[in-house]
């Protein structure tokens, strides 16, 4: 028997340039018995591996070249150079030894890598095979070193520790470049040890054991290796002195090689079969679920039937006071059977688990999601408040989650409020203990475009060149491009890389790496939490930011291991916000099972497209799709979901549902049986569901069966497919459908299956859309309050949010150090920014300040400078809060920059006169200091809103020399002649308009108040015969010179206009026309009423003539 007990794959990463597939097949051709995979410093292949080999007639053995520390675990020295071991497990002690080993490594041992001591190998030692390992192991560097005796006391010593399961490793290669002097000198290197190694095991009886070092496939690996080692090290391929292996040869040689290379040492070989037949370690998957029971979980099954049944009987009566219609029996049925399904595949603990942490995070005020996925489709998962989405109200299957006929664990997301995520993980980890839950590992490999990039930079081509080149390679969510793609569907890319030389050799070798692992990261969502010790089935690594499993998802549920997803999600901390400012204003207590589904305003709402800020309907697509689809129902907003997909808008389906929709094409069945699963869809095959219960309506489909035909289709599996094909068509026949018929149907749904969208995941998501438009709809100030603070730590983002409401007419109040709170908050009709928004301030400071509002009262400038020291605000705090006007209430902003920091060394007072070096802190430098700050110069921009507020934003009006203008009053001088007042106006606030005013009533002007002036303008003087106050308020339109074109240009301007509460009135050839509806004037209505030939004027009700010409009465 021969075999390869020393091997790496591309998990050994930037080391390993294999796969775990190209090791077995080319060990399978090579007739190999065995192989031990060794990663560095892992075992992160290792499940991938042994299912693979086993299948392959390969026997597996896992193991690892781990790394020991020259001294003691935490001695950590930079100069350091760690020595490398071969360990195998026997058995099952060895294999959770083994785990230990590493689990320590990365926990305790971690330093550039995940390090062991000697001390530690010894305690952990039992059922493990240690092989002396390659030139770093402990024997061949003291040889290499000339310390032949300590050598062999080394030898010696780890026979008497291992005894008969301890070897000394003969490697043999060759020079990497035969005319280099470093790489003939490590060949010899090699050979005086292995001279030495064959000396101690003769003299010291300890076997010798011929590896191969596996780093890649075949000869020409390489270069690959070549490659990954300049992108771990940062390296030019062509510089000199970079590190690089001296040696090749490191491929996966056949039995025939390796009897051929060591026949000189056969006793090295029969090594080989002593080592097989020594392993008995293996992985097995139980008939369970590896997770814990605890005490309460006496007997899953009958747990969850009490809590299954008792809940439901809560949510019907619930449904029953809405004044809800439906069949009791129905429920009660269906929950029976999904019990059935649980208990016989061993899930009750799972539910019961989820269950749990659910409650728990409930109780503790933990905004827990509605639930999301097809764990929607569960009557279990809504029965125990797993989810909040009736599953027999909106359609959706059990079996899409879990199928009764296929071997698949169960996965259940939870979404949690992001800021207390944790506190429900830190609940659990101490209810099932810290050693039994991890975070579980994800593998980013190199894709297309990065490794364009890295091979480009490795290979030093210029920067730009590289992203050029790269960026022709899309990038889509649906579409993972391969480089092979690219070349092939992309013209633009092909033409590069054939017309450069350069080119063609970065796309050449990126080819090489495409696929392989780059680095290691922690799945967004999913942990893992076990019944046992996770060191008992896999071990620890050490990720980015946290420490997790050693093996990914797959492999995890490969072995009876199962995957707890909780996610920390914004939206829920945005509608946890927004719910507890309602309570807290209004005494109303929302939760997601008392929100009214059939909210006209939230519907009205997003028919004109107003979702800023709604969840999942943001962007400019879902956007007009909801515009064009005019939503009604919750239903509706299920279908959105489900459309809006590269597949159905691609193919055209929506177009036709929206049509279908609207009555505009008929609504047609491909079967009068299908009717009533596809009437909420107008005849279209939408969803996966609709599938399921097609198979099952026509050809008797259990809905399992249906499952599984659902995947064959959407994942063409043709082979499979090819099967149910035949059985589909029997089986309609069966219920008199015709063959011809039958195939028909069958080519229809396998079409649609290409896109047809999960219903239970569309739901979902639908329902967490509906309420953030709710709120949005119903509570705006509260919900957009929330929404500014989930941005308060992306200053980018929320700046741009701000811009956005700013635009939309909500009024945005600066930060205030007596009134702000740390998150944005309600004050009357307006958003006050909140302390933890301000740049530079820092969540600690923002923090601290709401800690000392709370013990002292600050009522003066100077107050609050005496009392900063002693809760730690800092100086530059204090500079950032005075920039962010802060203390405006208080103390002119210039003047306040100037003393503060007089007053923070308790020298001066505020009543000082001091020169200020001639520093200017005018209007200009006041709005930089606000956009440095807060993003936004509030104090200009508040002007204004005040005024847009009650004038729609659509002044100056100007008609030839006479102006319409909104402004405030900033100061009055009462002359013989009239009042001269100065104005401060919107659309320009950087700059006063003097307005003499000669009319009647000029004594009722009053400084601080928001006037409309008319008057006639030269520059910025006007003189005014009219003024009034900015309410009841009508918008004359006058088209002098109509056109059939420019009135029907004019209707469809004002029909695109927002509902509001202006009213319109047109003048038409001195006829006077009332519109239909009023509106709220979008910022291009002006410029688009100007460009057809019209002209405005804005006036009060009561100066309105409508049986006159209204322009020239004006």
């Amino acid at each position: 028997m021969v075999g390869h007990f020393h091997t790496h794959t591309h998990y050994s990463i930037l080391d390993g340039a294999m796969t775990v597939d190209q090791l077995i097949q080319k060990a399978s051709d090579g007739k190999i018995d065995a192989i031990a995979i060794t990663e560095h410093g892992n075992i992160f292949s290792a499940v991938e591996f042994f299912f693979k080999a086993r299948d392959a007639g390969i026997k597996p053995l896992i193991g690892c070249e781990i790394y020991i520390a020259p001294g003691k675990l935490t001695e950590k020295n930079q100069d350091e150079k760690n020595f490398h071991a071969t360990l195998i497990a026997k058995n099952e002690e060895g294999y959770r030894n083994l785990c230990l080993l590493l689990k320590i490594a990365n926990i305790e041992g971690f330093y550039r890598k995940p390090r062991i001591d000697l001390k530690t190998l010894i305690e952990y030692r039992s059922g493990l095979i240690m092989l002396s390992g390659c030139l770093n192991g402990i024997i061949p560097r003291l040889i290499i070193e000339g310390k032949i005796d300590e050598a062999k006391n080394k030898a010696e010593e780890f026979k008497k520790l291992f005894g008969k399961d301890f070897y000394l490793e003969i490697m043999r290669g060759e020079p990497a470049d035969p005319n280099r002097k470093e790489d003939i000198e490590t060949v010899q290197i090699q050979k005086k040890v292995e001279s030495y190694l064959l000396e101690f095991s003769e003299e010291l009886d300890i076997p010798c054991v011929a590896t191969g070092d596996c780093h890649y496939a075949t000869p020409d690996g390489y270069e690959i290796q070549d490659m990954l080692v300049c992108i771990a090290y940062g390296e030019k391929i062509h510089s000199k002195e970079r590190f690089r292996y001296r040696i090749k040869g490191l491929y996966v040689k056949s039995k025939e090689e390796m009897l051929e290379i060591f026949k000189d040492i056969p006793q090295s070989i029969q090594s080989h079969e002593e080592i097989i037949k020594s392993v008995s370690f293996e992985f097995k998957k139980p008939k369970g679920l590896r997770i814990p029971r605890p005490i309460e979980f006496r007997n899953p099954d009958e747990i969850l039937r009490e809590k299954a049944f008792a809940n439901l009987q809560i949510r019907l009566k619930e449904k029953k006071e809405k004044g809800e219609k439906f069949d009791e029996n129905i429920y009660y049925q269906r929950l029976e059977n999904e019990l059935e399904v649980i208990s016989k595949k061993n899930f009750s603990g799972y539910f019961l688990i989820v269950e749990d942490f659910i409650n728990w995070a409930k109780s503790q005020g933990i905004m827990v999601g509605p639930g999301r996925g097809s764990a929607a489709g569960a009557l279990v998962s809504y029965a125990l408040g797993i989810t909040e989405i009736d599953p027999i109200k909106y359609g959706l299957i059990f079996e899409r989650f879990l199928n009764p006929e296929r071997e698949k664990a169960p996965d259940i997301d939870v979404d949690f409020c992001k800021e207390r995520r944790d506190e429900v993980l830190d609940y659990v980890r101490k209810k099932y203990g810290e050693d039994n839950v991890a975070h579980i590992i994800t593998f980013g490999t190199f894709g297309a475009r990065l490794a364009i990039r890295d091979v480009g930079r490795i290979f030093d081509e210029p920067l730009e060149d590289v992203s050029q080149l790269a960026e022709l390679i899309p990038q889509e969510p649906s579409r993972k491009w391969t480089l092979e793609e690219a070349y092939a569907e992309i013209p633009e890319f092909r033409e590069k890389v054939d017309s450069n030389p350069r080119f063609r050799k970065i796309f050449e070798n990126a080819k090489k790496i495409e696929g392989l692992i780059r680095h290691i990261g922690s799945h967004a969502s999913g942990f893992l939490i076990s019944d046992r010790p996770i060191t008992d089935y896999t071990s620890i690594a050490k990720a980015k930011d946290d420490f997790v499993t050693q093996f990914e998802m797959e492999s995890l549920e490969k072995i009876g291991l199962v995957k707890f997803d909780f996610l920390g999600l914004e939206n829920l901390t945005i509608i946890d916000k927004t719910f507890k400012m309602i309570k807290e204003k209004y005494g109303i207590e929302l939760k997601f099972g008392n929100i009214p589904l059939n909210d006209k305003k939230t519907m009205d709402m997003l028919k004109k497209g107003d979702v800023f800020g709604v969840f999942q309907f943001e962007s400019a697509g879902m956007k007009e799709l909801l515009q064009r689809l005019e939503p009604e129902t919750l239903d509706d907003l299920i279908a959105a979901v489900a459309l809006y997909r590269p597949g159905p808008i691609q193919s055209g389906m929506v177009n036709d549902f929206i049509e279908r929709k609207k009555g505009i094409k008929p609504v047609e069945y491909i079967h009068p049986d299908l009717e009533p699963i596809l009437k909420e869809t107008y005849g279209n095959f939408l969803y996966q569901e609709q599938i399921m219960f097609a198979a099952n309506i026509l050809a008797g489909f259990s809905m399992g069966e249906a499952d599984t035909l659902r995947e064959a289709m959407g994942k063409k599996k043709a082979e499979l497919m090819e099967k149910i094909k035949d059985r589909f068509i029997q089986g309609c026949k069966a219920n008199g459908i015709p063959e011809e018929k039958a195939e028909e149907i069958f080519n229809v749904m396998e079409k649609f299956a290409g896109y047809a969208f999960n219903k239970s995941h569309s739901a979902a998501y639908a329902f967490l859309s509906y309420v953030t438009a709710y709120l949005k709809a119903n509570y705006p100030l509260e919900y957009m309050a929330s929404l500014l603070t989930s941005e308060m730590n992306n200053f980018e983002k929320l700046t741009k949010y701000i811009e956005e409401l700013l635009k939309l007419g909500f009024k945005i109040l600066p930060p205030s150090i007596t009134k702000s709170k740390y998150e944005f908050s309600v004050e009357g009709d307006a958003i006050r920014f909140g302390l933890g928004g301000i740049k530079g301030l820092g969540e600690a400071a923002a923090k601290a300040i709401e800690d000392m509002k709370q013990k002292v009262k600050i009522s003066s400038f100077e107050g609050f400078i005496r009392s900063a020291q002693k809760f730690k605000i800092n100086k530059k705090v204090i500079e950032t809060l005075i920039k962010a006007g802060a203390f405006d209430e208080f103390i002119p902003r210039e003047k306040a920059l100037h003393v503060f920091d007089t007053l923070l060394s308790n020298k001066g007072n505020l009543f000082e006169d001091k020169k200020e070096n001639g520093k200017s802190n005018g209007k200009y430098e006041i709005e930089k200091m606000e956009i440095e700050t807060i993003g936004v110069p509030l104090s200009k921009t508040n002007i204004k809103q005040t005024i847009n507020s009650v004038s729609y934003g659509i002044f100056p009006i100007e008609i030839k020399d006479i102006i319409e203008i909104v402004g405030k009053v900033k100061k009055i001088i009462h002359t013989r002649s009239g009042y001269i007042t100065t104005l401060e106006v919107s659309h320009d606030p950087r700059e006063n308009y003097e307005n003499f005013f000669i009319g009647q009533d000029g004594d009722k002007i009053k400084e601080g108040n928001i006037y409309i002036f008319v008057g006639k303008k030269s520059g910025k003087k006007i003189v005014s015969k009219i003024f009034f106050e900015p309410k009841n308020l009508t918008l004359l339109i006058n088209l002098n010179s109509p056109t059939e074109e420019s009135i029907s240009n004019i209707k469809n301007i004002l029909k695109n206009q927002p509902d509001g509460d202006l009213e319109v009135l047109l003048e038409i050839k001195s006829n006077i026309f009332r519109y239909k509806r009023k509106i709220y004037p979008s910022d291009s209505l002006k410029k688009e009423i100007w460009e057809n030939g019209g002209t405005l004027l804005v006036l009060p009700k009561d100066l309105i003539n409508e049986n006159s010409s209204l322009f020239s009465t004006t």
